[in-house]
């Protein structure tokens, strides 16, 4: 039977990295309209990986197949996965080639002092862009109980709190566990910058390390750590990039809109946390 096989365009660092380390098998589980996810699950070390047209935005686990030469119908869900020589092979009828592939880091760049003052003068632009959202959409129940997590992480300033959030929510990636990618995102921002951005994310990185609890989804247990070694989706390091631009103030609705479309709750989450970062810094500053 002869094989079809398709180049990617793109590949999450952290995919690529899981992927060319060793052979791994695993199954197709699940589809959505622009793609479908691959669970590697044949050793002690499981990967969630998704495989999307470029209509979805790249994250550090995701993988960009031109949507242009995409060859539908998407693998079906248990159909076998098995990687190879920069090859994932899907139950032997077609494959996608990885060598081509750019590999994305998806890093966000720490801001200068003017980067920063200037993303603070921002802020005004993002709380309401971001409270239009909330007002058009349901609120999330999980909210009051991030609110007082968040809350309390500020009275106390124990690290330990935050880890209330992991797997707090719905979902493949829960609220709680966006929220932390946000405050991840935020404090690497402001890390050269502000000491105590700097403090609190060398802090959050090693409680986060530490906890073995298992007690989210592996999606989302992927992009917290991922994001701990500074990799996070791509929308998020746009936003970032151009919140400290000089001229970032035209792109700047744009920038948090993409945001704002990730998942359907996740985007939201991921402002939030930002924004309390950047108000934990400016009352320090």
């Amino acid at each position: 039977m002869s094989i079809t096989r398709i180049a990617a365009l793109q590949i999450g660092n952290c995919t690529y990295r899981y992927l060319i380390e060793k052979p791994r098998t695993g199954a197709v589980v699940s589809t959505f309209r622009h793609g479908f996810n691959v669970l590697f699950n044949g050793d002690s070390d499981p990967g969630f990986v998704s495989v999307q047209t470029n209509e979805v935005p790249l994250h550090p686990w995701g993988i960009v197949v031109d949507e242009t030469v995409w060859l539908p119908p998407f693998p079906i869900v248990d159909a076998t996965a098995k990687v190879e020589a920069h090859e994932i092979r899907f139950d032997s009828t077609w494959a996608l080639n990885l060598e081509q592939a750019e590999v994305c880091e998806l890093r966000i760049t720490p801001w200068t002092q003017e980067e920063a003052v200037r993303a603070q003068g921002r802020l005004s632009i993002i709380q309401e862009i971001l409270a239009k959202e909330l007002a058009k959409r349901v609120p999330d129940p999980f909210q009051p109980q991030i609110d007082a997590i968040l809350e309390q992480w500020s009275e106390t300033a124990d690290p330990e709190v935050l880890l209330d959030l992991v797997g707090l929510g719905s979902g493949s990636t829960p609220s709680g566990d966006d929220v932390l990618v946000g405050l991840l995102a935020g404090f690497t921002a402001f890390g050269e910058v502000s000491s105590k951005a700097k403090v609190n994310l060398t802090i959050l990185r090693q409680v986060l390390h530490a906890d073995k609890s298992q007690r989210t989804t592996q999606p989302s247990a992927q992009m917290i750590k991922a994001a701990c070694t500074n990799s996070f989706p791509e929308p998020a390091c746009c936003l970032l990039r151009v919140l400290g631009l000089l001229e970032g103030s035209t792109q700047l609705p744009s920038a948090i809109a993409s945001v704002l479309l990730l998942g359907s709750l996740s985007g939201v989450a991921i402002m939030s946390g930002l924004l309390v970062v950047t108000a934990i810094v400016e009352a320090c500053t």
